[in-house]
């Protein structure tokens, strides 16, 4: 994806074609659940040891975190992110990356109203009549994915401001709340988004 700086490695696909076998761990981590989330979940952590892979890290169990996060081994940080058809994961050295966050998403419009006014701050709305809410809700996911493990905060969709940059599909995401901790001493970060078969993908890489 060429969203992502050279040094972060993604894997991805289809759901259906990652079936790799689960470690006990994780298994017992959805035994109780449906079919459907059985999928997604054996995807995201197929798609997830290919993309540590390509890092040089051995096989082995991604836990799921009392907070449902993924447990990333010694060393890496990643993220995971599925539609109903579509996986993929990326992941990175931790001495290199605070975090990483991944958003998929399917590219349907957000037709309501109050929807789109909780997500687009009055910044954000476009001057231009062209709709973007469905990009600023799978970027502030990708954000807020990032985020939350070094920073220790849950976000809100009022508590980023994204600037766009169409032409090269690119963006800067800041924390508009001064009592946010930051990351790194930052309080914007920057990632990248592309509209590739009916999705949207968006990607968020933050450096030490």
């Amino acid at each position: 994806m060429a969203v992502l700086p050279g040094d972060i490695a993604v894997a991805g696909g289809t759901i259906e074609a990652a079936a790799d076998a689960l470690f006990p761990i994780e298994a017992a981590a959805i035994a109780r659940a449906v079919d459907k989330r059985r999928r997604e979940f054996t995807a995201g952590r197929t798609y997830a040891r290919r993309a540590l892979a390509l890092l040089g890290c051995p096989p082995g169990p991604i836990p799921m975190g009392s907070d449902r996060r993924a447990i990333w081994p010694p060393g890496f940080v990643g993220s995971i992110s599925h539609s109903r058809h579509l996986c993929a994961a990326i992941a990175a050295a931790s001495s290199r990356y605070i975090g990483l966050g991944l958003d998929v998403e399917d590219d349907t419009p957000i037709d309501d109203a109050a929807l789109r006014d909780r997500i687009c701050r009055p910044e954000e709305k476009a001057s231009d009549g062209v709709d973007r809410t469905k990009l600023l809700f799978v970027i502030k996911e990708a954000v807020f994915k990032a985020y939350f493990p070094e920073g220790g905060a849950f976000l809100d969709f009022d508590d980023v401001s994204v600037t766009l940059d169409l032409a090269q599909q690119s963006f800067s995401a800041a924390l508009t709340r001064p009592e946010l901790p930051r990351l790194a001493g930052r309080a914007a970060f920057a990632g990248g988004f592309r509209c590739v078969e009916n999705h949207v993908i968006v990607a968020v890489a933050i450096a030490r």
